[in-house]
């Protein structure tokens, strides 16, 4: 009987309901506030330690007043709620507090992205019939583009011209030369002909030539009358100034022969001289001018001043200049 006794007893036992298993653990609550203990306070104190559920919990047990205290405590809200990953209570939480403050503003250089955004998404809808959202055209006209001027253009110098180039231009000269013996004051004028040859970048040599008919003595106090001249002279000197041939100031030094026949005399002499010419030529033409001045001195007769003008011609130099 004792054995039956205690089968059924232990029977009994396990039937019990909830005897075989524990009740399941309860989720674990914020704590309650304190009495005499100020919510915001409470929550302040949450949020310094991190636990930022804890002050979600404890604003929102916290009944409003309407007054202007909560204001505080709806900016407290919407901090840690957007930190703690839940926009809609954060964005709740701060258009609360722009009710109570319309003038409210986060600086978002030193707020967390994240509480800014949900903070701007309040601020937005707060604003939002004050915005004026309507496309709109600007009524300004477009400003007319500035004339494209030659001046304006970019300009970039011709390549210098090689030695090959050089070497190979040359030109012929046809022109007038007016003479004036220094000692007689003779005066005479003729046709000059000459060829330029370039030998060497920057140097000239050439060859001059003409015929002057004198009024008065040539070379000779004893001769009268009239003297006829042929000249011939071989020049030679350097470039002072050029560009690509368009002008070319060039320094000459010169040898001459002369052949004279007056009414008294005839002979020949020998002399030297010293000049400038300056040619001119455009860079794409073929013909162009020059001016020459000189003066010379002859064995047995007076210094001889002589001036020029004429056309020079001469190929296109290979390389155009560019203004």
């Amino acid at each position: 009987m004792r054995r039956n006794g205690a089968r059924w007893a232990i029977l009994a036992l396990l039937c019990t309901p909830g005897a075989a298993r524990a009740a399941p653990p309860r989720p674990a609550r914020a704590a309650p506030a304190t009495p005499g203990t100020d919510p915001l306070a409470q929550a302040q104190n949450c949020y310094a330690q991190g636990d930022l559920a804890c002050a979600v919990t404890v604003l929102q047990a916290r009944p409003p007043t309407g007054s202007a205290s909560d204001a505080p405590c709806q900016r407290l809200l919407g901090f840690a709620a957007a930190r703690l990953e839940q926009p809609d209570v954060a964005k709740a939480a701060f258009a609360a507090w722009l009710k109570l403050d319309p003038a409210a503003r986060l600086d978002p250089h030193t707020t967390p992205p994240v509480v800014h955004a949900a903070f701007v998404a309040a601020l937005t809808d707060a604003l939002r019939g004050q915005l004026d959202l309507s496309l709109q055209v600007a009524g300004r006209p477009a400003l007319p583009l500035p004339p494209v001027r030659y001046e304006d253009l970019p300009r970039m110098p011709p390549p210098a011209r090689s030695a090959h180039d050089q070497s190979t231009d040359f030109g012929f000269r046809v022109g007038a030369t007016g003479a004036w013996s220094l000692r007689v004051g003779g005066p005479g004028i003729g046709l000059g002909v000459g060829i330029d040859l370039h030998p060497a970048p920057g140097w000239r040599v050439g060859l001059d030539g003409g015929a002057w008919q004198f009024s008065a003595q040539a070379f000779d106090a004893a001769d009268t009358g009239t003297a006829l001249a042929p000249f011939a002279a071989l020049s030679g000197g350097y470039e002072l100034l050029g560009s690509q041939d368009s002008h070319t100031l060039t320094l000459l030094g010169r040898a001459a022969g002369l052949l004279y026949n007056g009414p008294a005399s005839n002979g020949s002499a020998l002399g030297t001289g010293v000049g400038l010419r300056q040619d001119w030529r455009p860079p794409t033409s073929w013909l162009g001018g020059f001016v020459d001045a000189g003066v010379w001195w002859f064995a047995g007769g007076g210094p001889l001043a002589t001036v020029g003008v004429g056309v020079r011609m001469g190929p296109v130099p290979p390389v155009a200049a560019l203004p």
